[in-house]
Parts: C-alpha cells; sequence; structure tokens
C-alpha cells in the first residue's frame, strides 16, 4: 500500500457509515498501516519553491470526529517516558483532536503530493511524523488498543 493509498483509506473513515465500533477497529487498522509505512522513506531534497497549502478547517475535521466517535475521549499520557522513570508526570490526552490533527495533517500531505513533488509531499510526511502528529498517532494507538482490548 502507497502512503496516498493509506491517507486516504485513513481520511475515508469520516465519510463511511459504518458504526461506531466498526469504525474504531478501522481506525486501529489504518493507523498500523500508516505507522508501518513511515519507516524507510527515501526521497531526494527538493529545493524548487512551491506555494502554501491551504490552511486546515480543524474546527470542523474535530466536529466531524467528535459525531464520527462519540465513545472517544480523554486518557491518560505519561509526561516523559524515556526520562524521569517512576516519577513521570501524567497529562491528560484527547483522542478527538489526536484524531483531527493526524487528519488535517495528512489532508496537507496528500495536497503536497498533488500540488508538488513526490519528494516535497514525502519529505513533509516524514516530517510531520518525527515533530507533530506521529506522536499523537503513537498515544492514539495505546488508548484505542487500551480501551479495545
Amino acid at each position: 500500500m502507497s502512503i496516498v493509498e493509506a491517507i486516504k483509506e485513513y481520511l475515508s473513515i469520516f465519510d463511511s457509515e459504518m458504526e461506531e465500533e466498526e469504525a474504531i477497529e478501522f481506525l486501529m487498522a489504518s493507523l498500523d498501516k500508516i505507522a508501518c509505512l513511515c519507516h524507510g522513506i527515501e526521497c531526494q531534497t527538493d529545493d524548487n519553491e512551491y506555494p502554501e497549502p491551504p490552511e486546515a478547517d480543524h474546527a470542523s475535521t474535530t466536529e466531524s470526529v467528535r459525531k464520527r466517535f462519540p465513545s472517544l475521549g480523554f486518557y491518560n499520557v505519561a509526561g516523559q517516558i524515556s526520562e524521569r522513570i517512576s516519577e513521570a508526570d501524567l497529562h491528560v490526552g484527547d483522542a478527538i483532536s489526536d484524531i483531527s490533527e493526524i487528519a488535517d495533517d495528512l489532508r496537507e500531505v496528500l495536497w503536497y503530493f498533488d500540488n508538488t513533488s513526490s519528494n516535497n509531499a514525502l519529505f513533509y510526511f516524514e516530517l510531520g511524523y518525527r515533530t507533530h502528529w506521529g506522536r499523537h498517532m503513537r498515544e492514539l494507538q495505546l488508548y484505542l488498543h487500551d480501551k479495545w482490548w
């Protein structure tokens, strides 16, 4: 499965008519596929100038996610995972926000694939994984795993 196909699959959940339980299972599988595709990305530097992607409508995405997954909500997150072992602060994660932010960031990657070069799109896919949505994805995966199983 290509990165573009995996992103489209993830985003398709918002338009599906699955019951929530089936949609959560689909979401977990979709996140796993995207996580696997984050490894071994090879792209060449692209120094071309491109226009900026359109601004995401985060409020609309969040509302859509809230309607799609009414049983999901807040969860515990360890503040420091590799430091202060057994003394880490506890924070609160938000599944609705995580799903929304991942969706908005991946829509932007699709925009890059459609409107710039593949190398540029892959750069933003990997950058987002390393610096933003990857953390949301990993914490969300743990929450869903705990909630589901």
